[in-house]
Formats: structure tokens, C-alpha cells, sequence
């Protein structure tokens, strides 16, 4: 069947890519869950992946250059820079063992660009790292991918709902997209070590993430993200910064109380932006946390 796929591919080839709007009709690109388009100039394209030891994938790159590549293990990075010679658009692919692949990411920042919504379908994955403003697609089917323990999606075109996602979740970074959701989703999580949210649609109280007990670094800025309870919060914090939230003075006031109350120490905590000021009612936890030896920077 192997041969008889590859004759074909020879034959249809020339069909496939002598024009840019008929990319489409290449059956193996439209079933692979990983294909993206690489405009070249005179920068090769790098892709870089974890495979198992006895998994193998074939990278075809669009320019008939096909290689086939076998696993490392679960630490070693394996990197594959193409080698276009000539200027043009071209569409690369994976396929073979590649719902095997354990991460994924692509460099340079900004040349490839695609729709990664079929990333659903890469349940072995653990680490997902896309920063480029032409990354497009929508990531609610991901909440299948119950491995995946760094996520970094920033600078894209993303869209979609963060809700459901898996718990084992270690650090999740969601800036500059149109990722939507309620931050309360990621309140049983109970890894997390770092949350940063930043100019997403992502909603909701941040208050109810207390229970994260290894939270060290919280971010959330630029979003409608309010805190609407002062129960103690209980994270071994380094960083809170909840700054240009347009937070109201009483969940100001209810964030440095949550703080004050759940022991914070030594941490940097910023409340100030475009926040209101505080009240008299966060007066003794602002005290307790500078005493602690916190810095905290809010509007007075």
C-alpha cells in the first residue's frame, strides 16, 4: 500500500503544487493534523519535536523532499530545518507516527503560518509552544489533551475556549489572542505553577483559584478578570500582578485581604494601572504584607 501511495504521489505531484490555490486537493496535507504553509525567501523553516524511540514520522516539506525521521525519547529535541532552494510558498506536512508526538513548536518566530485546530488530534502531546501572529484555528476540542503540561499560545489568531482543559497543567501562558473561557477552569489545576493571561478573552473571578496551592507566578492583565472574593489565598507567590484590570476599589481591596490572609511573604504584587484605588478596608492587609516582606504597588 506504501508503494502504491508513493507512485501516486509521483504522478499527481506536479498537480498538487504548481499553483498556490490548488494546495487543497493534496489528500495527505488536508489528513495530516500537523500542515502549515512556509512562504521561503532565504530563511529555512525549522520544526522541532519529541517522538518515542519507536515511533517514526515523515516530514514531507512541499518541495518533494520527503525524510523520514525516528523518535529520540521523551527528553532529546529533535530539529528539522528544510532545504528549500528556491523562493516560493510551500506546504509542509507530517504524517506517519506523528499523533505520537510529545511537543511540537516552530521557528523561526513568525515565517510559517496555519490552522492548528487538528492539534486535537495529538493526544500524546505534553508541551505546545505557538507565538506567532499567523497561527490561526480554534482550540476547544483541545480540552482532550489531558497531557499536556506547558502551554504557551501568544501573538496569534487563535480562537476559542480555554474551559476543560487537563489537570495536570504546570504552566499556561495565553497573551495577545482571542482565547476565551473563564479563568475558573484552571481552579483544578492543582500543578499549575505559572498563569499568565494578557490581552485574551478570558474571563471570570481569579478569586476562585485560592485552592492552587503551587501557584508561584499570576498574571493577569488587560482582561475583564475581577476578583470578587477576599478568601484566603494560600499559593507560595512571586509574582500577583493584576494591574491594568480596571478592577473596581472593592476587589482591590478584596485581593490584598486574600493575600494578607492566606500568608503571602516576600512577593511582588502589583494592583496599580488603571485600577481604582483601594480602601480603607485593605488598610491591615497591606500592612501584613509589607511586613511580610512583600512589595506591593496600588493605587492610593
Amino acid at each position: 500500500m506504501g508503494i502504491l501511495r508513493d507512485v501516486i504521489r509521483d504522478v499527481i505531484k506536479p498537480v498538487l503544487v504548481d499553483t498556490a490555490d490548488r494546495w487543497w486537493t493534496n489528500p495527505w496535507y488536508s489528513q495530516s493534523p500537523i500542515k502549515l504553509i512556509i512562504p521561503f525567501t532565504d530563511t529555512q523553516f525549522k520544526f522541532s519535536f519529541r517522538l518515542p524511540t519507536t515511533s517514526t514520522i515523515i516530514i514531507d516539506e512541499g518541495d518533494g523532499t520527503r525524510t523520514s525521521i525516528v523518535g529520540k525519547g521523551a527528553v532529546t529535541v529533535i530539529h528539522h530545518d528544510t532545504t528549500y532552494t528556491a523562493p516560493g510558498t510551500y506546504y509542509f506536512y507530517v504524517e506517519g507516527d506523528c499523533l505520537d508526538l510529545t511537543r511540537v513548536w516552530a521557528r523561526p518566530i513568525g515565517l510559517a503560518t496555519g490552522d492548528l485546530t487538528h492539534f486535537y488530534e495529538l493526544v500524546e502531546l505534553t508541551q505546545i509552544t505557538f507565538t506567532s501572529s499567523n497561527f490561526t484555528g480554534d482550540v476547544t476540542r483541545w480540552s482532550v489533551l489531558t497531557k499536556v503540561t506547558i502551554c504557551n499560545i501568544s501573538n496569534t489568531l487563535m480562537i476559542g475556549s480555554i474551559d476543560g482543559w487537563g489537570t495536570v497543567l504546570v504552566s499556561g501562558t495565553f497573551s495577545n489572542t482571542k482565547l476565551s473561557g473563564n479563568i475558573s477552569s484552571f481552579a483544578n489545576k492543582p500543578l499549575l505553577q505559572w498563569l499568565y493571561i494578557d490581552g485574551t478573552n478570558i474571563t471570570g473571578d481569579a478569586s476562585t483559584l485560592k485552592g492552587l496551592s503551587a501557584l508561584e507566578y499570576f498574571t493577569s492583565n488587560g482582561t475583564t478578570i475581577t476578583f470578587n472574593s477576599s478568601d484566603a489565598w494560600a499559593a507560595p507567590l512571586i509574582v500577583f500582578d493584576m494591574s491594568n484590570s480596571n478592577l473596581i476599589s472593592s476587589h482591590v481591596d478584596n485581593a490584598l485581604i486574600a493575600l494578607a490572609n492566606g500568608g503571602v511573604a516576600s512577593a511582588a504584587i502589583t494592583l496599580g494601572g488603571n485600577n481604582a484605588v483601594r480602601t480603607s478596608a485593605s488598610d491591615a492587609a497591606k500592612t501584613t504584607l509589607e511586613s511580610a516582606g512583600c512589595t506591593v504597588i496600588v493605587n492610593e
